[in-house]
């Protein structure tokens, strides 16, 4: 079996993603150029998506789901981390490499193959990099057990709690 996540992906979770908020935001249209500059882009790029091209976006979602349900099975979880890469400035620019992957604007976090697929998952606190930014693992599990994800990822929290603070800072009272 070839993996099902590849640079696609996240292609095709721009094309549906960016297509159906630009269709969900039709009727405030006269104010797109008010919004944020990201977000008018999103919604202006998905403005001028093709049918063509959003059925085909459409099609291999279906197909990517049903790899990683043929993958996963009822009852199996996938873990990942939930970034390819140690962490980056808050002004970017993201990691485009991994491993042996290179020159990929997708490949620094997990999250998209996921949301593109609709299976469940929740990150899971694990560590500290290097420079002590916090990173996480990715729980996924098959589509309509999200109890599986959730329970794995509570029992990993048990077994290895959160501080509920960043170290250094004291937590606000609660009244």
């Amino acid at each position: 079996m070839t993996p099902p996540f590849d640079a696609s992906v996240a292609a095709s979770w721009y094309t549906i993603a960016s297509a159906d908020l630009a269709q969900s935001m039709t009727e405030h249209r006269h104010h797109w150029d008010d919004f944020e500059p990201s977000l008018r882009y999103l919604l202006e790029a998905g403005e001028r998506i093709p049918l063509f091209d959003y059925i085909a976006a459409q099609r291999r979602r279906f197909d990517v789901a049903a790899e990683l349900d043929d993958l996963l099975g009822t009852d199996g979880v996938l873990v990942v981390p939930t970034n390819n890469s140690v962490s980056w400035p808050a002004d970017g620019p993201m990691p485009t490499s991994a491993g042996a992957i290179e020159n990929d604007l997708s490949i620094a976090i997990n999250t998209v193959d996921l949301n593109f697929t609709g299976h469940p998952a929740v990150s899971v606190p694990l560590g500290y990099d290097e420079y002590g930014v916090p990173f996480g693992l990715q729980i996924v599990a098959p589509r309509f057990n999200d109890g599986l994800a959730l329970g794995l990822a509570a029992a990993m929290e048990r077994v290895r709690p959160w501080p509920t603070v960043a170290p250094g800072y004291e937590p606000y009272p609660v009244p």
